[in-house]
Parts: C-alpha cells; sequence; structure tokens
C-alpha cells in the first residue's frame, strides 16, 4: 500500500456519504488483491457515530484481530482522502445469532412453510419430499 502521509492535512468536515466512498475506494484495493479475510471485514456497514469517529460492527475477537492487522494503513487512507486528521475508528463485537441458522433442507423448509404456509399444502398435494 502507498503512504498516505500528508502534513498538509486538516481537519476537514465530511459526510457519510464522503466516508463511505473513501472507504469502498480502500476496500476495492483488497478486492482486487483477493484478500478475502479483509474484504470481508470492510464489507460491513459503517456508521458515523459523531464528526470523527466511525463504528463498524464485528462478529467476533477473530475479525477484531484481522482489523487491527491494517487498521493503522486504513486510517491513514481514510484521514487522506477525508482531509481530516481526527478521524477515529471504533470497532465493537455484536456476535451473530446463532439460533436461526438452517442447517439441513428439513430446517430450510420448516422455515419457509411458516413464512409462507401454502408450501405446506402443496407439498400434501403434490406428495413432495422436502427432504433431499
Amino acid at each position: 500500500m502507498p503512504q498516505y502521509d500528508d502534513p498538509s492535512v486538516k481537519n476537514k468536515e465530511f459526510t457519510l456519504e464522503a466516508l463511505q466512498k473513501a472507504w469502498d475506494e480502500y476496500l476495492l484495493v483488497f478486492k482486487q488483491d483477493e484478500r478475502k479475510t479483509e474484504s470481508i471485514i470492510l464489507d460491513r456497514p459503517i456508521e458515523l457515530v459523531d464528526a470523527l469517529t466511525v463504528k463498524i460492527k464485528l462478529d467476533n475477537f477473530v475479525q477484531l484481530d484481522q482489523l487491527e492487522s491494517f487498521k493503522p494503513d486504513l486510517m491513514r487512507f481514510l484521514r487522506h482522502r477525508l482531509k481530516n486528521s481526527g478521524l477515529k475508528l471504533e470497532a465493537i463485537i455484536e456476535p451473530q445469532d446463532d439460533s436461526k441458522v438452517m442447517y439441513t433442507s428439513n430446517d430450510k423448509f420448516k422455515y419457509l412453510a411458516e413464512k409462507y404456509p401454502i408450501l405446506e399444502e402443496m407439498k400434501k398435494k403434490f406428495g413432495l419430499d422436502s427432504d433431499f
């Protein structure tokens, strides 16, 4: 990655749209380099908590460690692009709810049948088996 240190960087105000555009530019570099782990982490919604703090939600500490490995370069890039040296990145861990993970075709059918009751009728009418 090129160096982004620029002594002329001032603390210019920026919008969420400008931040998202700069974030996506940085993400594109990882996608082009086929660095999937990093791109998965960066390909998440971000929030602007206040004028200088960006928040990203991660699923676990492994992702946090991965983020920490390239965070300095990411921050240099964003600060340079947005012309704001006070920009901060806050990562929080919010595990996904694993209770709704569907592993078998039966689980998937039951979920869809709850959502669309007509599926149960069709299964009976046509003698279909949801176990593939």
